[in-house]
């Protein structure tokens, strides 16, 4: 609402969206939804909704960061890690 009445551009941030939704819809996010969503989008997600071998390819051209958030229960902690659970992003 406010990007369509203004010159604001706010950025979007999303929460575990893909763990309900079937094949077809995941692919309609993933290829037509996240690359036009905002200028700036945060997905928090695990690898179960965000797949490293295919969902996440596809969005690579429009990531500038990732990040893995572990927690350690143990240490009451949580280290933050570049990257998405291992996969390094390739900046050209």
């Amino acid at each position: 609402m406010l990007r369509s009445h203004g010159d604001y551009n706010p950025p979007v941030m999303i929460d575990t969206v893909m763990g309900v939704l079937d094949e077809e819809s995941r692919e309609v996010l993933m290829e037509e939804y996240f690359p036009q969503l905002a200028e700036q989008t945060i997905l928090l997600c695990t690898t179960s909704e965000i797949r490293k071998d295919s969902d996440y390819i596809k969005l690579e051209p429009f990531i500038s960061r990732t990040y893995t958030l572990r927690r350690s229960v143990e240490e009451q902690k949580t280290t933050v890690d570049e990257g998405y659970f291992g996969v390094t992003l390739n900046i050209d």
